[in-house]
């Protein structure tokens, strides 16, 4: 998936936030099957046409978006713990960690324009040795 655009809150388009918001994020093949399925049955299939339109073709609004799509989903689903829906973004990331992909590839993804903005508020989440074992080792070099 290319993501060269975006459409903020107030429903004004334009380049990502930042030139690191300009990028390529790879679907698994089965999500863009789902996506091109999804699309083919809309009456906006051109290839130029938006996935998501709403009913003139157009993008959907971002209240609009939340309140009458998102949201109505947790009623569904009433033990999922609601959450909001930059929640998503955050799942999105974490999943590519918990996946062990490297964190500049991850900040790449997330679209970060920097590996410390990644780390500040993902660095938590990256797997690690274990801290006991590795002062155990420099303590080993120091007091042997």
């Amino acid at each position: 998936m290319n993501i060269s655009r975006r459409v903020d809150a107030y429903g004004d388009e334009g380049s990502p936030k930042s030139t690191a918001g300009v990028r390529t994020v790879p679907l698994s093949s089965q999500m863009v099957a789902m996506l091109k399925a999804w699309k083919l049955k809309s009456k906006f299939s051109k290839p130029d046409d938006l996935i998501f339109p709403n009913r003139k073709g157009h993008h959907l609004g971002h209240d609009n978006l939340v309140k009458r799509r998102f949201l109505p989903l947790f009623n569904r689903q009433p033990t999922v713990e609601r959450f909001n829906w930059h929640g998503l973004r955050h799942f999105a990331v974490s999943c590519w960690i918990e996946e062990r992909l490297a964190p500049k590839t991850v900040q790449t993804f997330a679209g970060h324009a920097s590996l410390q903005v990644t780390m500040d508020r993902y660095g938590h989440l990256f797997p690690s040795d274990d801290h006991r074992k590795a002062m155990d080792q420099i303590a080993k070099g120091l007091f042997d």
